[in-house]
This record gives structure tokens, sequence and C-alpha cells, in this order.
């Protein structure tokens, strides 16, 4: 009995030992990853976009990353999240005239006849643009003709014409495509005092100034034997990598087709456990996009638009295929505009790194340069190294000013796995000891 009692206590010290084992090995290293920064440029302000690698290995949505000097010592920095930024152009101009002005018994009608650039072009336009000398102030009915007989309504306004002050131009709000008429009639009353004497129409367009969007080949995986689903509908899980996603191009092998789909946050195959005989079902998540994907003849549209995803590693792509065949998935592309980090760097002799990954730093930081870094006038561009592993040695410094510090250096992974090895032998020698007593 005695004996007994002995071995409890014996195990009890053992189980200690293995938890301070534990413990300590898990205290002295906490991995993660890092890049050096290629520092250029003769401005303290630098930037860089945010990589594939790092959207993949980070944690909390980019809020463990941290910029570090050759000191180890935090820098401040900020991230500027993607937006679309576009530029209005003028890429096409007609010129017009006066054909014909109408006076009726409560309005007036100035009719405008415009001419094609060149014989082999349409006029497509969406503004409307007057020249007048005289000052006026009128409201308006807008109409447009592709013969100057019949005559479909556009729109309605105000126009005039100050010392201080002018709007002659009529920004024609029709959704989804431009108008091709070659005249056009402006209504007004017949007190209206509105002289024209040009007009030109134009064709304004919304130019993409950001040309920072990266492609980037997206894993996969047909799961409808994990969710044991019929051939009806193709489920694909897909891997994003925790990029913000916002466009998807599919990859099939040769064959006509018309399919609707659907994006899931996730599915998942859920067993019933009420009832008699077992069952399952599909649980899905929410709906992340949907539409449809063809191809016909020489006409395909296999891409897949406007997802937006943000800090999620995987989706779910259902395909409905009815009764036909299932489409053959070949390979899956995604594309993205990756988020900035502009950062500090005081000295440009010094070294810089960028770490993620590493659990230790779970909250985002907040520095003051989230306050004023759209106002700076200069900031270099930089870039980065390739990847390395990243260990945080756990080493209080005896000067109480100066904070832990991490390394990946040789000698710290030495000094962890010397030390792993001692609690071992220790473990080990104590275990064989009491089984020869």
């Amino acid at each position: 009995m005695k004996n007994n009692k002995i071995n409890i206590k014996e195990k009890i010290k053992i189980f200690y030992k293995i938890i301070i084992f534990v413990i300590l090995t898990s205290s002295i290293s906490a991995k993660g990853y890092y890049n050096d920064i290629k520092l250029q440029g003769d401005s303290i302000y630098k930037e860089f976009y945010i990589t594939e690698e790092i959207y993949e290995n980070t944690k909390n949505d980019l809020g463990d990353i941290r910029i570090l000097n050759s000191k180890d010592e935090e820098v401040s920095y900020v991230i500027e999240k993607y937006e679309s930024e576009f530029d209005i152009k003028i890429s096409d101009t007609f010129r017009g005239e006066v054909v014909e002005t109408i006076d009726k018994k409560e309005t007036k009608e100035i009719v405008l006849r415009f001419h094609k650039n060149t014989e082999n072009t349409d006029i497509l336009a969406n503004q409307l643009v007057i020249e007048a000398r005289r000052n006026f102030l009128t409201k308006y009915r807008l109409y447009g003709s592709y013969d100057n007989r019949n005559w479909e309504n556009i729109q309605d306004g105000e126009l005039y014409k100050t010392p201080s002050t002018e709007k002659l131009t009529i920004d024609m709000e029709i959704e989804d495509r431009d108008l091709s008429y070659s005249y056009y009639r402006i209504e007004m009353p017949l007190t209206s005092e509105l002289v024209i004497n040009n007009a030109r129409l134009n064709l304004v367009q919304n130019f993409l100034k950001n040309e920072s969007e990266r492609n980037v080949l997206l894993s996969y995986d047909i799961i409808n034997e994990e969710l044991n689903a019929s051939d009806t509908s193709t489920f694909i899980r897909i891997n994003t990598k925790q990029i913000p996603l916002k466009d998807m191009r599919l990859y099939t092998t040769q064959g006509e087709f018309q399919r609707d789909y659907v994006i899931y946050s996730y599915v998942q195959r859920v067993e019933n456990t009420q009832g008699g005989s077992p069952s399952h079902r599909l649980d899905y998540g929410y709906t992340l996009g949907r539409g449809s994907i063809y191809r016909i003849e020489n006409r395909e549209n296999l891409e897949i638009n406007d997802l937006n995803l943000q800090n999620r590693k995987d989706i779910v792509l259902r395909i409905d295929n009815q009764s036909d065949r299932p489409v053959s998935i070949t390979g899956v592309q995604g594309s993205y505009y990756p988020s900035k980090l502009i950062f500090r760097s005081d000295d440009n002799n010094d070294k810089y790194r960028i770490v993620y990954g590493a659990d230790e730093h779970r909250n985002p930081p907040v520095y003051d340069l989230v306050n004023y870094y759209k106002t700076l006038e200069r900031i270099d561009r930089v870039g980065l190294d390739e990847k390395k592993e990243y260990i945080r040695a756990i080493i209080e410094s005896e000067d109480e000013n100066e904070s832990p510090k991490g390394y990946d250096k040789l000698f710290y992974k030495i000094f962890i796995g010397l030390l792993s090895v001692m609690l071992i032998i220790y473990i080990t020698k104590s275990i064989t000891k009491k089984n020869k007593d």
C-alpha cells in the first residue's frame, strides 16, 4: 500500500515536470515568419504592397504584423486597404451645330445636329456641352433622335449663365449605355433667353487609376464525395490564401455548357441524429455570390466577379449541373488588389524586417502615423527579400529599459534544442531511478 502511494506521488512529480517542460519550451520560442526589407530612397517614409505569402501566413486579418528595426524595436506603420480610384477622361468628341429654332405657343425648341468623326464610326456620347455668350436662366427638357423626326425623351433640368457662374453641361444619366443619336432637341419656355452659339457631344469614361492588381493560382478540391453529394451539383472548395479576393476565373476542359453557380462561405455535411434510419443533410454558410458561367461556340464567360472577400481561408463554389455531365474544372485563378503598408524608417542605414504569423502578436497596433500618413509628400517604394522563419527567444535583458529580443540566429535555436534535451534527460533519469528503487 505504501509503495502504491509512493508511485502515485512520483507520477504526480513527473507530470509536473512535463508541464514545466512544455511551458518552458513554448515560452522560449514563438514561431512566425519574416522578410527583410530592402530600403532605397532618401525619404524617411517607405511603402510596399502586402505580398501573397504574407496574406497566407498572417493571422487576425494582418493584425499580427510588426515592423522591427535591427534592435528588434517596433517601428510605427499603417496598412492602407485598397480603394478603387478612377480618372475621368473624355475619350471622344463630336462637333455640332444649330439647325433649327422653333417658337411655339408656349415653348421654344432648339434642334442640334452632330457629325461623325469618320464615316465608319458611330456617334457615342453621354455628355452635351453648349456654348452661349449671353446670360440666361432656363429650365429645359432634352430629346434625342436618329432622323430628326422620331424623338425620345432623355431628361430635364436647368441651364444658366451669369457673370459669376454657369451651367452649360448636360450629363445624360442613362444607365448601362451611351447614346448614339445624331440629333438633340432642347425644349424650354418661350420666354427663355438661351441662345446657343455652338455645341459638342463628349464620350466621358472612367478609367481605373490603380495598377496594383495581382493574379494568383488558387488550390481547390472537388468535395462531392466528402459531402456525399450527387452529381447534380459540383462542390468545389477553393483555398483563397486569405487574400482580399475580388474576382476569380475558372479554367475548364473544352465543351459547350451554361451553368448557374452559387458561392458559400462553407458547405458541410451534418448527420441527422433524430428519427429512425441514419441520414444526413448539407449545411450551407453565407451566400457570397451567384451568377452563371458558359462557353457557347466562340463565346465564353468563366469570370466570377465582385467577391470582395476579406480574411477568409476558403470558400465553396457550387455549380448546378442539373441533368448534364459535371463541368470539368482544370484550374482556378484569383485576382486581388493588395493593401499597402507604409512605415517610418528614421535611419536609412538600419535594417528593417516585417514579422508576421507569430502567436505573441495578437492585437493590431495603432500608431500616430494613421492620423497623418495621407498628407505625406514623399514616400519611397521598397521591396522585400524572401520569407524566412522567425523565432522569438524570450530572454529578459538586465537593462529594464530594453525589451525582450527576437532572433532567428542559429545560436538561439541551438539554445532551445539543448534546453529541451536537458529537460528530457532529467525526466528520463528520474523515471529510471524510481523504477530501480
